[in-house]
């Protein structure tokens, strides 16, 4: 049995980044070996993964597995939402200079490994949505984000923020006030 964890990341602030604070943050995760290639981004409506199995559509998101959201490239999953995956550097950064933010919820998916961390997503959405967190203490949605960034471990859970080289990069992107709760899931 895995012990799923999310540790999610948002900030207190209702400020919405901008697309240039969204790629400069990106790169600045992809330069301090925070996050690594293979990548994918996804872009359409953010829906929960029940929704593309014929399950209910739930007013709010889930954070879901890095490499989970990858291996539906492989899985009957439309494959329009799939803006970019792979592993060459150029071609990533110049689909997530490209990503339509205004029109379309998207979705960054790095699968590696990182301070106990088996992956992070970044969701950028163009409304804000309820953010629901598997397993969490409370059952009901409680954070309404446009953007978090979101680590996640499949053995209950990674390393910590603080102190790391991720806490001030955090810290310019989404601003000293981090909303931060981690959550597990059996």
């Amino acid at each position: 049995m895995a012990i799923l964890a999310h540790l999610v990341i948002t900030s207190a602030s209702e400020e919405k980044l901008c697309a240039v604070e969204l790629v400069a943050f990106v790169h600045e995760l992809l330069d301090a070996s925070i996050c690594s290639l293979p990548a994918g981004i996804l872009v359409g409506q953010a829906r929960t993964l029940s929704h593309y199995w014929g399950g209910p559509d739930d007013p709010y998101i889930t954070p879901n597995v890095p490499g989970f959201m990858l291996d539906l490239k492989e899985a009957e999953f439309p494959q329009e939402l799939i803006w970019y995956y792979g592993d060459d550097e150029s071609a990533f950064l110049e689909a997530l200079a490209r990503m339509p933010l205004e029109e379309h919820d998207c979705c960054i998916s790095f699968p590696g490994e990182w301070n106990g961390w088996d992956g992070a997503v970044l969701y950028i959405l163009k409304q804000p949505l309820l953010l629901a967190l598997p397993g969490s203490l409370t059952t009901q949605p409680h954070h309404s984000v446009t953007y978090c960034f979101t680590l996640f471990s499949m053995i209950g859970g990674g390393g910590k923020v603080q102190g790391t080289s991720l806490q001030p990069i955090l810290a310019r992107y989404f601003g000293r006030d981090l909303l931060l709760e981690e959550s597990i899931d059996w």
